[in-house]
């Protein structure tokens, strides 16, 4: 073997390793990595915003049932709670790999998320939600309610925008004491 062989073989395999890690190191960090951010694996920017749509529909799919048979604030309310953390849980993994996304990626994931929020699906669940919700609960200006019910109807409410806990910039806008809870700086 001469020198042009050796090195152009090695050049080759260099190529080859670099263009393998740099593979990796485009693809949205964390993908699969259940420690760091929700269940399952992903394949890039647009499964990661389906999957935060999803997920969205799932949570409020899950809160419509728990309040469907109209139960007493007081009953439901620590379910209610319970339901919402683990969402947000999940919603803030899924936030933690967006947030190591640059622009463009991050932008994709937002359009994809969109794209599932403006479904059918989610516009009617969300449509079928309210008016449960303002039917059961009574959520509306100058009602009376408990500290419960109106502890419940904040939580309710809270659920149809939940999806931003997986978008940073928009959850310490909104909700800076929530940011600051979940170590989002």
């Amino acid at each position: 073997m001469n020198a042009r062989e050796w090195f152009g073989g090695t050049v080759r395999r260099l190529l080859a390793v670099g263009l393998a890690v740099g593979v990796c190191l485009l693809l949205p960090a964390g993908c699969g990595d259940e420690k760091d951010g929700g269940p399952g694996k992903l394949s890039g920017e647009k499964a990661l915003g389906q999957k935060i749509g999803d997920t969205y529909i799932e949570a409020m799919k899950e809160m419509y049932a728990l309040i469907e048979d109209k139960p007493a604030a007081a009953a439901t309310l620590p379910k209610a709670k319970q339901i919402r953390e683990k969402y947000i849980q999940m919603l803030v993994g899924y936030g933690r790999r967006r947030e190591k996304l640059d622009a463009a990626g991050k932008e994709k994931v937002r359009s994809d998320l969109m794209a599932v929020m403006m479904s059918a699906e989610a516009r009617d669940l969300a449509k079928k939600y309210a008016k449960l919700v303002n039917e059961t609960y009574g959520i509306g200006a100058g009602l009376r309610r408990s500290p419960e019910e109106q502890e419940l109807a904040n939580v309710l409410a809270d659920m149809n925008v939940i999806t931003q806990y997986a978008q940073f910039e928009l959850l310490k806008k909104q909700k800076p004491a929530e940011a600051a809870r979940l170590g989002i700086e």
